[in-house]
């Protein structure tokens, strides 16, 4: 049977941790993530979107609103059967304009003086291929920067369950 799946990433990976990645994690890394709990079910993930939000205007050299950029920036990887493969060909998310290397479908909301927001979607077909994840394999992105100043900041993953 095939379901759909859409999840936030969050900070325990099952659903019931932290899903908004706005805190302090400059001093430790702070990792947001997906796992699959069943063995017997093999979810395949088609969309990735890094959505985030801030109260003031986005820069191009910033971070969203934060000035100059993050220090070390954001990075995704997953672990299937026991293997690491790091996304993003070892370049961390640092500034807005290397979410528009990331994905060429972003698209920058601006809210007149209210904030604004970020959505950068990575889909799967840009590779020619889906994600499968097995159980047991994680699908992360680690933070190690300060995210206070953000209004938002969520990771989603979408696709399907297939068992």
């Amino acid at each position: 049977m095939i379901v759909p799946l859409f999840r936030y990433l969050d900070t325990v990976g099952d659903g019931s941790g932290t899903k908004n990645a706005i805190g302090n994690y400059s001093a430790g890394e702070q990792i947001f993530k997906f796992t699959n709990p069943v063995s017997a079910q093999c979810v395949v993930i088609t969309t990735f979107i890094a959505h985030i939000a801030g109260p003031t205007n986005f820069a191009l050299t910033g971070y969203a609103n934060i000035a100059g950029g993050l220090t070390n920036g954001w990075t995704m990887h997953t672990t299937m059967g026991g293997v690491t493969t790091q996304f993003l060909d070892g370049e961390p998310i640092k500034t807005n304009d290397d979410l528009a290397h990331f994905s060429p479908k972003i698209n920058h909301l601006n809210f007149n003086g209210a904030g604004d927001s970020l959505i950068c979607p990575l889909e799967s077909s840009q590779f020619g291929m889906v994600l499968t994840l097995h159980g047991g394999d994680t699908f992360q992105v680690i933070l190690h920067d300060d995210f206070s100043t953000l209004t938002s900041q969520h990771f989603i993953i979408q696709g399907y369950t297939n068992t």
